[in-house]
C-alpha cells in the first residue's frame, strides 16, 4: 500500500505541475466557482442564466494571462488586489461540497494576501492532497485540477469500499450523504448496501435515505442553478424528457448509436484523456492501462457473492445510462439523434463496480508491478503533455 501511495504523490504532484493552468477542461471555470465560494457565495442566483459572483481582482486577471509558457513570468508578478472584485460567470450545477478543497486553499490566499498564481497551483494540491486521502482510506479498507472531479470520484471509491468491506454504519451514511451532494447522477450506488447480508436492514434504510436527501438536494440546487449553456440551439431539458417518455426506444437508439462511434473516445476519456480533452495516449498504453486494471481486479482479495455480483453489474449499466440521459437532456438537440458532452471521465465513480463484479481472488498481483506500470504509462502522458504545452 505504502508504494502504491508514494506512486500516486508522486504521479499526481507532478500532473499538477506539468500541466499548464487552466489547461483542464473548464477549469477556468471551476476556478471562478471556488473564488466565488471562498468570498460566501454559496447559493446560485443565476435566474436562468450563468451564475455570477464578486472574486479577487487578481484572480480573474491570473486568467487571462497564464494560457501560455510565455505568460508565466507576468503571471508570478500579478498582485492579489482583493480590495477590488469584479464579477465573474460561472456555472453552479453542484453544490459547494466538491470545490470545498479549493475554496479553503483561496480562503488562506486572500487571509494572507498571496499572489493568485500560488493560490492556483495550493489550489491543484489541496484537491489531490484531499483525494489521496480518501482513497487510502478505501485502499486500508480493500489527475490533478480545480474540477469538481477529483473529490467526487474519492468519495465514491471510499463509499464503495466501505460497503464491500463492511465499514462502519455511520461512516456509510456521512459519505452516503456528501457523495451525493458532489454529484447526484450517482445516487445508485448506495444499493449497493442491500448486496452486503451482514448489515442490518435498518442501517441499509438509513445509508439509502442519506443519500436520497443528500440527491435531491443537489438536484434542487442544480435547478437554481440551471441555465443554457448552449445558446441559440433548441435545448429543453423538460421538452427533451417528454420525448424519452414518449419514444424511449429513441432515446435507446440514439445511445446504442452514440457507444458504437464514439466507443473509443470514451475509453481515452475514462483511461486518461490530457489536456482540454485534444491529447489522446498511445494506443498501446491505453491498453495496457486497461488490462492492468482488469488484471489487479480479477485477483482482488474481495470475490462478491452472486447476487452482489448482479446488483453491482445492475447499478453500473443504470448509472451509465442515466450519465448519459443527463446530458442528452441539458446538452443535446430536443428528440435529436445523437448524444453530446458525454466524457469517460463521468465514469469513473462506476468503474469500481465493474471491476468488482469480475473479481476472482485466485492469484495475487504484486502491487509493485502496478506501481511500475503506473509510472510508465504516465511517463508517456508527461512526455504529451511537454510536447503539446512546453516545447
Amino acid at each position: 500500500m505504502r508504494i502504491l501511495l508514494a506512486t500516486m504523490t508522486f504521479l499526481g504532484l507532478a500532473y499538477v505541475f506539468i500541466t499548464p493552468p487552466m489547461r483542464v477542461p473548464d477549469e477556468h471555470l471551476h476556478f471562478f466557482r471556488s473564488a466565488a465560494i471562498a468570498n460566501g457565495h454559496l447559493i446560485p442566483h443565476g435566474h436562468g442564466k450563468a451564475d455570477s459572483a464578486q472574486i479577487p481582482q487578481g484572480l480573474k486577471t491570473l486568467v487571462w494571462v497564464i494560457s501560455t509558457r510565455q505568460s508565466f513570468q507576468t503571471a508570478i508578478r500579478i498582485p492579489l488586489e482583493p480590495v477590488k472584485q469584479p464579477v465573474v460567470d460561472f456555472p453552479a450545477w453542484y453544490t459547494p461540497v466538491p470545490y470545498l478543497p479549493q475554496a479553503f486553499a483561496a480562503v488562506a490566499g486572500r487571509i494572507f494576501n498571496i499572489r493568485p498564481l500560488i493560490i492556483f497551483y495550493a489550489g491543484r494540491m489541496a484537491n489531490l492532497a484531499v483525494a489521496i486521502v480518501l482513497i487510502a482510506l478505501a485502499m486500508r479498507m480493500a489527475p490533478a485540477s480545480w474540477s469538481a472531479d477529483a473529490l467526487t470520484l474519492a468519495v465514491a471509491i471510499l463509499f464503495i469500499a466501505l460497503i464491500v468491506e463492511g465499514g462502519g454504519t455511520a461512516a456509510l451514511i456521512v459519505f452516503a450523504f456528501v457523495l451525493g451532494l458532489c454529484k447526484p447522477a450517482y445516487f445508485l450506488l448506495a444499493l449497493l448496501v442491500f448486496a452486503t447480508p451482514a448489515r442490518r436492514m435498518r442501517a441499509k434504510i438509513f445509508v439509502v435515505a442519506s443519500m436520497a436527501v443528500a440527491t435531491i438536494i443537489a438536484f434542487a440546487y442544480a435547478r437554481a442553478a440551471s441555465f443554457q449553456q448552449r445558446t441559440g440551439m433548441p435545448i429543453d431539458p423538460a421538452a427533451q424528457m417528454q420525448c424519452v417518455v414518449h419514444d424511449p426506444m429513441h432515446f435507446a437508439r440514439a445511445m446504442l448509436s452514440d457507444i458504437a462511434v464514439h466507443w473509443r473516445y470514451y475509453a481515452d476519456g475514462t483511461v486518461g484523456r490530457l489536456g482540454l480533452n485534444e491529447l489522446a495516449l498511445p494506443t498501446a498504453i491505453v491498453v495496457i492501462e486497461v488490462v492492468t486494471v482488469i488484471a489487479a481486479a480479477i485477483t482482488s482479495k474481495r470475490v462478491l457473492n452472486t447476487a452482489a455480483r448482479i446488483v453491482a453489474i445492475g447499478i453500473f449499466i443504470a448509472t451509465a445510462v442515466g450519465v448519459v440521459l443527463s446530458q442528452y437532456m441539458i446538452w443535446s438537440i430536443v428528440c435529436g439523434d445523437t448524444i453530446e458532452g458525454v466524457q469517460g471521465r463521468y465514469f469513473l465513480p462506476i468503474v469500481p463496480l465493474a471491476l468488482l463484479a469480475i473479481s476472482w481472488n485466485r492469484w495475487r498481483f504484486d502491487p509493485r508491478v502496478l506501481a511500475a506500470v503506473a509510472v510508465v504509462c504516465n511517463a508517456f502522458a508527461f512526455a504529451a503533455i511537454v510536447r503539446r504545452y512546453w516545447m
